[in-house]
């Protein structure tokens, strides 16, 4: 046999045997980082960002992010309205409406407990052009701002 032929079976072998891997519930194959939250008014974008084991990077390259979703939608179920923008083998984008309150310009955001721990967790707000960083965080902070001046 040809010995392209033999590896893509191997590699599909491989592929299929690790299915399993990626349908537990403790999913050791991925492990969340870093997230950061850019507040725009009421709204927010939260991008999750996480490090996948080497099979589950493999199984995503042959097969997409479809593996991973129910975890991007575990964390973003600690919202109440929320859509998932985008899902890359790095990083996930989620958009959250209205993920504050708004008082004449003014913008208040109330602690909402993540299912997941964060090593660092940057918060961006309109007046402000660098970001807070809070470390080894489960909950996003309780944060005041206001719009971003004209």
């Amino acid at each position: 046999m040809n010995l392209k032929l033999i590896l893509v079976l191997i590699l599909m072998v491989a592929l299929v045997l690790s299915t399993p891997l990626f349908q537990r519930d403790d999913a050791s194959y991925i492990e969340f980082t870093s997230a950061s939250i850019r507040f725009n008014g009421t709204d927010a974008t939260i991008t999750i960002h996480y490090d996948l084991a080497p099979t589950a990077k493999a199984y995503i390259f042959a097969f997409g992010t479809g593996s991973i979703e129910s975890n991007i939608e575990n964390i973003s179920s600690s919202f109440e309205d929320y859509k998932i923008v985008r899902i890359k083998p790095e990083y996930a984008e989620i958009l959250v409406k209205n993920a504050s309150i708004e008082s004449k310009g003014y913008y208040l955001h109330h602690e909402i407990e993540l299912p997941t721990r964060f090593r660092v967790l940057e918060v961006y707000t309109p007046e402000k052009s660098s970001p807070r960083n809070y470390y080894n965080m489960n909950t996003t902070p309780n944060i005041f701002y206001q719009s971003a001046q004209p």
